[in-house]
């Protein structure tokens, strides 16, 4: 549990991203982020966005967790992230919960909007992509020198970076 925590830490610290303490936030401010989360992880499951408008929600789900992440500690984020992941899993992909996930990216653009001063385009998701590229080939270098993680972090750091280098590579085919 303990090298757990570290990595998260060590992923949050390399995103730029310095947690605080779960008592400096309102329980409204996360519940905002639990319903966003929940939305993301409910689209994850049933896919009923299409990849323009996916890549547009994570995008705002990242803006809305920078900021919430600098009143909420790494573990306090995990759990909300976890919660609404578990909540997201029992439901069904029906014609109801398709319109709780389009709500929901419209919320998200709302919030983001106003707690960033940010607008979504294209090329910022690109940017964020990037990255999530550089601080995940970091970890990775990082990992590779000190062998503090298990095979399955090492692993699933690997698998998200082939998985970020194709998407960053077929943009630069495209572009």
């Amino acid at each position: 549990m303990k090298r757990q925590i570290l990595v998260s830490n060590l992923i949050w610290c390399l995103a730029g991203i310095g947690p605080l303490h779960a008592e400096n936030i309102a329980g409204d401010q996360t519940d905002r982020y639990a319903t966003i989360a929940d939305g993301r992880w409910l689209n994850q499951k049933c896919n009923f966005l299409k990849i323009e408008l996916r890549r547009e929600f994570e995008w705002h789900l990242a803006e809305i967790t920078k900021k919430i992440h600098k009143k909420l500690d790494s573990a306090s984020v995990q759990k909300v992230q976890s919660t609404a992941r578990k909540v997201a899993e029992q439901r069904k992909c029906d014609d109801e919960q398709n319109s709780i996930v389009v709500g929901t990216l419209d919320y998200a653009r709302k919030l983001s909007l106003q707690i960033t001063g940010a607008t979504y385009n294209v090329d910022k998701y690109y940017k964020y992509r990037s990255d999530n590229f550089r601080r995940i080939s970091t970890a990775l270098g990082l990992e590779e020198m000190c062998k503090f993680t298990t095979q399955l972090a090492r692993q699933t750091l690997a698998i998200l970076y082939d998985r970020v280098a194709k998407e960053l590579s077929r943009r630069k085919k495209a572009s």
